[in-house]
Protein backbone atom coordinates (compact mmCIF):
# COMPACT_ATOMS: atom_id res chain seq x y z
CA UNK A 1 0.00 0.00 0.00
CA UNK A 2 1.55 3.58 -1.03
CA UNK A 3 2.15 5.43 2.05
CA UNK A 4 0.01 8.60 1.65
CA UNK A 5 -2.75 6.11 1.92
CA UNK A 6 -1.43 4.04 4.96
CA UNK A 7 -1.24 7.77 6.43
CA UNK A 8 -4.50 8.06 5.63
CA UNK A 9 -6.05 4.83 6.58
CA UNK A 10 -4.17 4.41 10.05
CA UNK A 11 -5.66 8.36 10.85
CA UNK A 12 -9.32 7.11 9.46
CA UNK A 13 -10.20 5.48 13.12
CA UNK A 14 -9.36 9.12 14.59
CA UNK A 15 -11.89 10.68 17.28
CA UNK A 16 -11.23 13.92 16.08
CA UNK A 17 -7.97 15.91 14.56
CA UNK A 18 -7.07 18.89 12.94
CA UNK A 19 -4.57 20.01 10.47
CA UNK A 20 -3.07 23.88 10.66
CA UNK A 21 -1.34 25.56 7.97
CA UNK A 22 0.22 28.94 7.86
CA UNK A 23 1.58 31.21 5.71
CA UNK A 24 2.40 34.42 6.26
CA UNK A 25 5.01 37.19 4.53
CA UNK A 26 6.75 40.10 6.35
CA UNK A 27 8.19 43.27 4.19
CA UNK A 28 10.05 45.79 6.15
CA UNK A 29 11.30 48.78 4.61
CA UNK A 30 13.77 51.33 6.74
CA UNK A 31 14.05 54.79 5.93
CA UNK A 32 16.70 57.30 7.47
CA UNK A 33 16.64 61.25 6.66
CA UNK A 34 14.55 60.00 3.38
CA UNK A 35 16.41 57.61 2.43
CA UNK A 36 16.37 53.59 2.18
CA UNK A 37 18.96 52.32 4.78
CA UNK A 38 17.93 48.72 4.74
CA UNK A 39 15.26 46.35 3.32
CA UNK A 40 13.64 43.16 4.11
CA UNK A 41 11.69 40.32 3.04
CA UNK A 42 10.49 37.22 4.74
CA UNK A 43 8.42 34.15 4.10
CA UNK A 44 7.26 31.70 6.45
CA UNK A 45 5.13 28.83 6.41
CA UNK A 46 4.26 25.77 8.41
CA UNK A 47 1.80 23.42 9.43
CA UNK A 48 0.66 21.01 12.50
CA UNK A 49 -1.67 17.87 12.82
CA UNK A 50 -3.14 16.40 15.66
CA UNK A 51 -4.94 13.52 15.90
CA UNK A 52 -7.48 12.42 19.03
CA UNK A 53 -8.73 8.65 19.98
CA UNK A 54 -9.33 7.87 23.20
CA UNK A 55 -7.76 9.81 25.86
CA UNK A 56 -4.62 9.34 23.38
CA UNK A 57 -3.41 12.31 21.58
CA UNK A 58 -0.91 12.44 18.56
CA UNK A 59 0.69 15.82 16.87
CA UNK A 60 3.34 16.72 14.71
CA UNK A 61 4.48 19.86 13.07
CA UNK A 62 6.82 20.79 10.23
CA UNK A 63 7.71 23.76 8.23
CA UNK A 64 8.19 21.96 5.40
CA UNK A 65 4.71 21.96 3.61
CA UNK A 66 5.01 18.88 1.20
CA UNK A 67 2.98 15.64 0.19
CA UNK A 68 5.70 13.76 1.87
CA UNK A 69 6.52 15.54 5.14
CA UNK A 70 2.62 15.72 5.51
CA UNK A 71 2.37 11.69 5.35
CA UNK A 72 5.85 11.49 7.96
CA UNK A 73 3.31 13.74 10.49
CA UNK A 74 0.60 11.30 9.54
CA UNK A 75 2.71 8.43 10.76
CA UNK A 76 3.98 10.43 13.43
CA UNK A 77 0.75 11.09 14.58
CA UNK A 78 -0.48 7.66 14.20
CA UNK A 79 2.27 6.57 16.43
CA UNK A 80 1.72 9.19 19.55
CA UNK A 81 -1.70 8.12 19.39
CA UNK A 82 -0.99 4.62 19.83
CA UNK A 83 -4.00 3.29 18.79
CA UNK A 84 -5.09 5.46 15.65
Amino acid sequence: MPSAARSRAGLAGADDGELFLEYGQTEALVFDNGRLKQATYDTSQGFGLRAVKDDAVGYAHSSDVSLPALIRAADAVRGGARRL
